[in-house]
């Protein structure tokens, strides 16, 4: 907006300081911002966390096997358990690694016409705290169990960091004696009215040749020994996590203008080369549930220096007005294993004060 003085200041004749005070005025109303701010969005990383030791036991012998749930390395048990219900085990993963296996171990088969196999079960809504288990994700083969040893389904899985997911077992005819976790050594993630742990959640079902796509709402809470599941991980090598981090919503209509976006990271990113893991971090302005590219930066085209702030939108003052509701927020995109750091890292967009 452009303002026009009350009056038109003239040389000569004029008074000079008051001229000048006019002149001053006009200066700050016409400035194109009246006053300037940050927003800081932290990159979030795509793959938080990694496995945890104690949870790993090796039962052949040739390879490690990650024990879902287990928090101690007391070593496994072995139970006969019961046929005819379906026990889903908790687990949070945390881990970007590709589950290449999912087995469990016999060590003594059970009688004539012995079965048993595993599934994979998500949350209703882990997200918002309810963590029953609920849809059917993935499922084993099944494996007659009258003879020992380990069982196993090849996979293929790449599971969401930082979500709860429902290791099931299920066994049918007759049981087998299987490896199981202690309960001292159960990592919970539950706890029954009494508050004593849960180690699962169990529920009567009779064995079929497919798992339910639904969990059965009737489970209930469990505090013995659950199946001891094994897992395999693969590190990947051309997976991409993508994490977005909302930074700040637009109160207003008409009164801020984006003008730029910056990337800083606290330690030094060397630029990848194209078959190395990488990072690219984007800054969007949404608008509608569209989202409009403000800026990027891609590690294989460049790196970052230790504190050096570095301008990823085209220009100095891109100045795109803002609308109410209109959001900015950074997508950060790790590529590759291991995954390239990015947790020192923030987005800064500038907001000129219309």
């Amino acid at each position: 907006m452009t303002y026009a003085p009350p009056i038109q200041p003239m040389y000569p004749g004029g008074n000079k300081e008051q001229t000048q005070s006019w002149e001053d005025l006009l200066s700050i109303l016409n400035q194109q911002y009246r006053n300037e701010f940050p927003i800081l969005v932290p990159c979030r990383p795509a793959y938080p966390g990694i496995l945890d030791v104690a949870a790993v036991d090796s039962l052949t012998g040739t390879e490690p096997n990650y024990v879902v749930n287990r928090s101690g390395n007391t070593a496994l048990s072995a139970t006969a358990l019961s046929i005819n219900t379906l026990r889903a085990v908790p687990w949070r993963c945390t881990t970007g690694w590709r589950i290449s296996k999912v087995s469990f171990n016999v060590t003594v088969g059970g009688a004539a016409g012995s079965v048993g196999k595993l599934a994979l079960y998500g949350c209703r809504d882990d997200l918002n705290g309810d963590w029953k288990p609920w849809s059917l994700l993935w499922s084993g083969d099944a494996f007659t169990t009258t003879g020992t040893g380990l069982k196993t389904t090849n996979a293929t899985l790449e599971l969401e960091p930082g979500r709860v997911y429902w290791w099931a077992y299920w066994c049918g005819t007759a049981a087998p004696t299987v490896n199981t976790v202690p309960v001292a050594s159960v990592d919970t993630y539950a706890a029954s009215g009494g508050g004593t742990g849960t180690t699962m959640v169990t529920v009567a079902s009779t064995y079929a040749a497919t798992f339910p796509t639904v969990f059965p709402t009737t489970g209930v809470t469990a505090t013995s020994v659950p199946p001891a599941i094994l897992l395999t991980f693969t590190r990947p090598s051309t997976v991409t996590g993508t994490k977005a981090t909302i930074g700040w919503t637009v109160p207003y209509d008409d009164a801020f203008a984006l003008r730029r976006a910056w990337l800083t990271k606290a330690g030094i990113l060397p630029k990848n080369q194209s078959n190395n893991p990488s990072v690219v971090v984007n800054a969007y302005m949404a608008r509608g549930g569209k989202k409009n590219l403000i800026g990027s930066f891609d590690s294989r085209n460049g790196g970052l220096g230790a504190a050096v702030p570095r301008r990823i939108s085209d220009s100095d003052d891109i100045a795109l007005t803002l609308q109410r509701g209109d959001v900015l927020l950074v997508e950060t995109s790790q590529i590759g294993w291991p995954p390239t750091d990015v947790g020192d890292a923030t987005v800064q967009f500038d907001i000129g004060v219309l």
